[in-house]
């Protein structure tokens, strides 16, 4: 389904800014649409963002950062272990879209893009891949497979290039979650968040006692 058909049908976006052409995409969630968005994220042109079967679902999390040309799938393969790939019976006539579903095995796939993640231009993000909160995805990258938290990946298919923080940095920052804060917590961290100072947004957090996450989780979808 095209981004556009989903702000479309939402009626819901919010500038950036007067000057910006990106669009904040908030509360994407219908019980007809199988695409689940989280707050604060945006686009900066619509994407490709393709659920192939009934029961498939794209989910991406809270404050994640898309940039053009982006493709995301669920669902779509073909059996490759079948002695042709072409779904032959649905075009002669005998058999129906769900047997070609089944046939395939992904008609109940999810893609999962977590929270604080920023996808380069023209990236694809091929069916059933799981990307971790804070990952990167270079420009033009092919991600066929699961992808680490804060790690940064470019190529086809991806490879891993390096982790932006240390691993204790990952996991304390797993822990806080700042993505699931009130946005009035957001509001206020905002000056610690837009720099590279952990120890000033741990502080924050202690002072707060509460805003912490006790487990990363990505915006779900609507069942």
């Amino acid at each position: 389904m095209l981004f556009a058909e989903l702000l479309r049908l939402q009626g819901h976006t919010e500038p950036l800014s007067q000057r910006s052409r990106l669009y904040m995409i908030s509360d994407l969630v219908s019980e007809d649409i199988r695409v689940s968005i989280g707050k604060g994220t945006y686009a900066s042109s619509p994407p490709i963002i393709r659920p192939h079967h009934a029961n498939n679902r794209i989910v991406i999390g809270n404050y994640c950062c898309l940039a053009h040309d982006v493709t995301i799938f669920a669902g779509g393969n073909h059996p490759m272990g079948y002695l042709t790939m072409h779904p032959l019976k649905l075009y002669l006539g005998k058999g129906s879209f769900e047997d070609w579903s089944a046939d395939c095995g992904d008609d109940a796939e999810t893609t999962t893009i977590g929270n604080d993640v920023w996808i380069g231009h023209g990236a694809t993000i091929l069916s059933g891949v799981k990307i971790g909160d804070g990952a990167v995805i270079g420009a033009r990258t092919v991600v066929a497979s699961d992808v680490p938290p804060y790690a940064i990946v470019a190529g086809n298919p991806a490879k891993l290039i390096r982790k932006r923080f240390s691993e204790p940095q990952i996991e304390q920052l797993l822990k806080l979650g700042w993505w699931n804060w009130p946005r009035e917590h957001i509001e206020e961290a905002a000056e610690y968040l837009c720099s590279g100072d952990l120890d000033a947004l741990l502080a924050f957090a202690g002072e707060k006692r509460g805003v912490s996450s006790p487990c990363s989780s990505v915006h779900q979808p609507a069942t």
